[in-house]
């Protein structure tokens, strides 16, 4: 229930007295500067100036350039010439990096903003046939400099045309590879950091509405310039996905959400390979694999690139972007490479992941960064599923943990846990307990039921607060700490739509209870009635009122449109705070909603209900304030037997003495 209080009160979320709107008023209101989470009640201190570190905190092209002539490890690609014969290195099979040619055919300046890249025709291992391989990416090239006569690395495989002819490929200068921050020591030292928001300020919105919805909509990942059927776009090879233990159809729903994110799935093994095979694991080295899980246990999913440099502790790799954002922290191991297979589309390497060893830390546009003995905590996700047969079944899972990926992982791997067993019946009904535990907030809670929806609903809220907190621009990221989801099964439907709604009365007096009917639709049954009832207040003025009888989501849209100010958070915790309401909301409740013609404003999330014309108008008149007008209203949740739809009104009318009817002849 959610009953305004008496005039001239006010809820702050923690009572503020109700003095607060004439200390508003008269202590003057120009004291008061809106920020961008609110209203700030002293003026903005003045700017600090950056310190001198923040200038020189990324590697300039320049200093790069020093850095390579004052060693003899790399060679700048100013000094390479059409014709001149090198090498690669990569694992076609096994752990051991085998060499193929390399002729350097030019180099294009500016071909991308501010990069340029190194054409070269590759040769030997197959590689007329196979053309570049998907898994190659970040294998280091070699070419002799001419000066001193030294092999010296130019660059990393990068980049390649789709269905040539040629195994033409572009490389990524290893100039441009050593610009990421703290590789080379030349400014903030290489180290993993929370990643940035990436969330529209619009889609707060979407993730605070009602409906059940496909949230991962609103993170569209940063599309890397694949494009697989465009035979005159030079473009990064994909990176392999390898999944093991997906069926078919969970696969391809995977596979289409992660269309141009440069990650193409693989259906590899899972669980390592039998020593037998692999012998002991291979450290990182050039030419060799490098693994990035981002799901272990009964699942495994796994990206697979080349390790292009070992410096010390640090790892440089790939040549392009993994996903493009930054600072990351995602385990980092090497891998085996159970083969290769050729394509006319597109050849790829078959390969399984080996124990982590490090992390990644950078995600840049020219490639990845890592470090040796850093460890990147997974996130822990537990499943447990009872079917039809009332027997549970237990999953395990470790999600990286990672802004948008963590939220697809999470919905694949909770889909498959579902069906793995078989698909849901024709006619089903899933009751679901979801809790979602993030690092230094409450935890978020939801227990819920759906029927003929598939799983569909569950997945929305499990990656609702996934897709919220973990890309919050209200403050920094969230990071999860655990997952876990228990899902109920039946074999029965128990859907119902909303038809209409009748009253027992059609005036009633205050403190009286307002009795009728709901007539609804069950799935495949007759039209069956819902008694309901609901307490009028006390105080309630005379008058016309209309009582909606609603589902879970039209209630919630009641809900924003008349507290605006409840659905509009500034903080981390009143993000949190607001995805919690949403998810209380249960599917087999029906809520009888009330407007009670009483207005009041809001400064922020600050609430004074039932105010004088007079003093709401002045206070919605004032452009320095965040203010938004509300209007109370009585909100009751009448559990029922059906998962509902749809919503129904019925108006009455309130009055304090009933109307004396004149008798004629008296």
């Amino acid at each position: 229930m959610c009953v305004m209080k008496s005039p001239w009160s006010i809820n702050l979320r923690s009572s503020a007295g109700p003095g607060f709107l004439w200390v508003l008023v008269l202590i003057g209101l120009s004291a008061w500067r809106p920020t961008a989470g609110g209203v700030s009640q002293s003026p903005a201190a003045p700017a600090e100036s950056a310190p001198a570190a923040v200038a020189t905190a990324l590697p300039t092209e320049q200093a790069v350039r020093e850095y390579m002539e004052a060693g003899d490890r790399y060679l700048h690609h100013s000094r390479l010439k059409p014709g001149m014969i090198g090498y690669g290195l990569t694992v076609l099979q096994g752990q051991e990096p085998v060499r193929f040619e390399v002729q350097i055919v030019s180099v294009m300046l500016n071909w991308g903003p501010r990069q340029d890249v190194i054409l070269a025709r590759l040769r030997g291992q197959g590689l007329e046939q196979t053309g570049p391989i998907e898994g190659m990416s970040g294998s280091p090239i070699y070419v002799r400099d001419e000066r001193d006569g030294k092999d010296k690395l130019i660059g990393a495989l990068a980049y390649g045309w789709p269905l040539q002819k040629d195994c033409l490929v572009g490389i990524q200068p290893i100039s441009q590879m050593l610009t990421i921050q703290g590789f080379v020591g030349l400014g903030r030292p290489l180290q993993s950091a929370p990643q940035g928001s990436r969330l529209p300020p619009e889609a707060m919105a979407k993730l605070l509405e009602g409906r059940k919805t496909d949230f991962l909509n609103l993170l569209r990942p940063p599309g890397l310039g694949t494009s697989p059927t465009n035979p005159t776009q030079l473009a990064p090879l994909a990176t392999p996905l390898m999944t093991g233990g997906l069926p078919a159809v969970a696969r391809d729903r995977l596979a289409e959400r992660l269309e141009h994110t440069g990650l193409v799935l693989v259906q590899g093994g899972s669980g390592g390979v039998p020593r037998t095979l692999a012998g002991e694991a291979a450290p990182l080295q050039p030419g060799g694999p490098l693994a990035v899980p981002l799901v272990e246990g009964d699942l495994d999913f796994s990206a697979m690139g080349t390790v292009t440099d070992v410096v010390d502790n640090r790892v440089l790799g790939f040549g392009h972007a993994f996903a493009a954002e930054g600072n990351v922290c995602l385990p980092m191991g090497p891998g085996y490479v159970h083969t290769v297979v050729s394509s006319l589309m597109s050849s790829f390497k078959l390969g399984t992941p080996l124990p982590c060893v490090g992390a990644l830390v950078r995600d840049d546009q020219t490639g990845v960064a890592g470090i040796v003995g850093q460890s990147a905590q997974m996130i822990p996700m537990s499943v447990e599923v009872v079917r039809e047969d009332g027997r549970p079944r237990a999953y395990s899972f470790r999600l990286a943990q990672h802004r948008w990926l963590t939220p697809l992982l999470g919905e694949t791997v909770a889909s498959y846990a579902a069906t793995a067993m078989s698909e849901l019946p024709e006619d089903h009904t899933v009751r679901y307990r979801l809790s979602v535990d993030f690092e230094g907030l409450p935890s978020v809670n939801a227990d819920n039921i759906s029927s003929q929806s598939d799983v569909y609903p569950m997945l929305s809220d499990l990656t609702r607060p996934l897709v919220a907190m973990m890309n919050s621009p209200l403050g920094p990221p969230a990071k999860v700490r655990g997952i876990t989801l228990r899902m109920e099964v039946s074999d029965r439907a128990c859907a119902a739509k909303i038809l209409d709604l009748t009253l027992d009365g059609r005036t009633y007096q205050p403190g009286q209870t307002v009795t009728g009917r709901l007539r609804v639709q069950p799935y495949r049954q007759a039209v069956a009635a819902i008694p309901v009832s609901l307490k009028l207040p006390e105080d309630l003025s005379d008058g016309a009122y209309t009582l909606t009888a609603a589902d879970a989501p039209s209630a919630l849209e009641l809900d924003r449109r008349r507290m605006p100010q409840r659905f509009d958070p500034r903080t981390n915790d009143q993000l949190l705070a607001a995805v919690q309401d949403v998810l209380g909301r249960r599917e087999d409740s029906l809520y009888l909603h009330l407007p009670l013609d009483r207005r009041g404003v809001a400064i922020g999330q600050g609430e004074m209900s039932n105010l004088p014309p007079s003093r709401r108008a002045m206070l919605m008149q004032q452009p320095r304030f965040d203010v938004k007008e509300f209007e109370a209203a009585l909100v009751v949740a009448q559990p029922t037997p059906y998962v509902l739809s749809g919503h129904a009104a019925a108006t009455f009318e309130v009055l304090r003495k009933t109307r004396e009817i004149p008798v004629q002849g008296r």
